[in-house]
């Protein structure tokens, strides 16, 4: 899942057992993220990053 809100997109991706990541764009608030608990497995500047970002990650 890919969002720029991290408790709503990136934590919900999470409890629902899927990978969270989050980008820097939309409503992204750098405060949010350092008051959540929760730990995207990646953040991106933009949605444009990620298929860079997926072709380095190893989900094996």
């Amino acid at each position: 899942m890919i969002g720029d809100d991290v408790e709503s997109d990136v934590g919900g991706a999470q409890a629902a057992g899927i990978k969270g990541v989050l980008v820097k764009t939309g409503k992204y608030l750098k405060a949010d993220v350092e008051r959540s608990k929760v730990s995207p497995e990646a953040t991106l500047y933009s949605i444009a990053s990620f298929p860079e970002w997926l072709q380095l990650e190893d989900f094996a």
